[in-house]
C-alpha cells in the first residue's frame, strides 16, 4: 500500500522546484497557447527509466507519449508506468496538442490503509473530479475555478522542452490543482553535450522551484528538445529520488527491435 502513496508523492513532487533569490518580476510567465511554445518539436515516443531512492533501486519507469483524439480534439496522451518488483501503478495526463492545456488526469492515490483513484477533469479555467476508493466509495469531490488558463504539473518537462531556452532564462507557469493555482518556476542554468546510447544530445540543466507546505523545494531536470525530452530528474535531497534515462524504445511509429 505504501507504493501507491509513494507514487502519488513522486508525481506531485516532481512539479516542485529549486530555491531562487530572483524576484518574481524577473520571471516570464508562460500560459497554455503562448506563442513561444513550439509544439512542433514534440513527437510521440516511449522511453525507459531507472528509478532509485537514496541510491537504491526502486522501480523501472516506462514513459509513453501518444497522439489521439479526445472529445474530437487532437490531443497528447502522456502515461507514466512505474513497475515495482511486486506491483505496478500508473499516471496518465491528456492535454491539447496545440496549446498544451490539460483535459484530464488519472492518478492512483493512497489514503491511510485504503487506495483509490483520483480523476480530474479540466474545462477551460475550471477543474472538477473525484477521488474514489477501490471499493467504489466516493471519498472526495474536486472542484476549483481559476482566474487564468493552467497547465497540469506532471507534463512540465514537455512544456519546458518546447520553449526556446537560453542560459539564464527565468520562467514560471501556472499549474492547476484542487487547492488553486500553484506557480512553478524554472531557471535555465546551462547546456552541455552528452552522448548516450551512441547518440549525441544537447542537454539543458534546469532548476525547478515550487512551494510545498510553505516550503520551497528543489528539483533538477536535465532536458533535451528531442525524444526522450528528459534525461534525468533529481528530486529534493530530503526525498532522495532520481530518474535516470535507460533506453529510447520508440519514436513516432518506429519501435526499437531487440538485439
Amino acid at each position: 500500500m505504501i507504493k501507491y502513496i509513494s507514487f502519488s508523492a513522486i508525481i506531485f513532487l516532481f512539479c516542485l522546484l529549486s530555491i531562487s533569490a530572483q524576484n518574481d518580476n524577473s520571471y516570464t510567465t508562460i500560459f497554455p497557447g503562448d506563442s513561444t511554445i513550439n509544439t512542433g518539436i514534440i513527437k510521440p515516443y516511449t522511453a525507459k527509466y531507472k528509478l532509485t531512492r537514496n541510491g537504491q533501486f526502486m522501480a523501472w519507469a516506462i514513459v509513453d507519449l501518444s497522439e489521439s483524439n479526445y472529445n474530437g480534439k487532437s490531443s497528447y496522451f502522456l502515461r507514466w508506468d512505474l513497475r515495482f518488483p511486486s506491483s505496478s501503478v500508473y499516471d496518465q495526463v491528456i492535454f491539447d496538442k496545440s496549446s498544451l492545456a490539460p483535459y484530464m488526469q488519472i492518478l492512483p492515490s493512497g489514503f491511510g490503509n485504503e487506495w483509490g483513484l483520483k480523476i480530474t477533469f479540466y474545462n477551460n479555467q475550471k477543474l472538477y473530479g473525484s477521488i474514489t476508493l477501490a471499493n467504489g466509495d466516493s471519498l472526495k469531490k474536486l472542484e476549483q475555478t481559476f482566474d487564468t488558463k493552467v497547465f497540469e504539473g506532471g507534463m512540465h518537462h514537455l512544456l519546458l522542452s518546447s520553449l526556446p531556452l537560453k542560459k539564464g532564462d527565468l520562467i514560471k507557469f501556472p499549474a492547476g490543482t484542487e487547492n488553486g493555482i500553484s506557480y512553478t518556476k524554472a531557471e535555465v542554468v546551462d547546456r552541455e553535450k552528452r552522448v548516450m546510447k551512441n547518440k549525441a544530445y544537447y542537454v539543458w540543466y534546469v532548476e525547478l522551484i515550487n512551494n510545498f507546505n510553505n516550503t520551497e523545494m528543489v528539483s533538477n531536470l536535465y532536458l533535451t528538445q528531442q525524444p526522450p525530452y528528459i534525461i534525468k530528474r533529481v528530486a529534493p535531497e530530503s526525498i532522495g529520488i532520481e530518474w535516470e534515462f535507460v533506453d529510447l524504445i520508440r519514436v513516432g511509429s518506429y519501435t526499437k527491435q531487440n538485439d
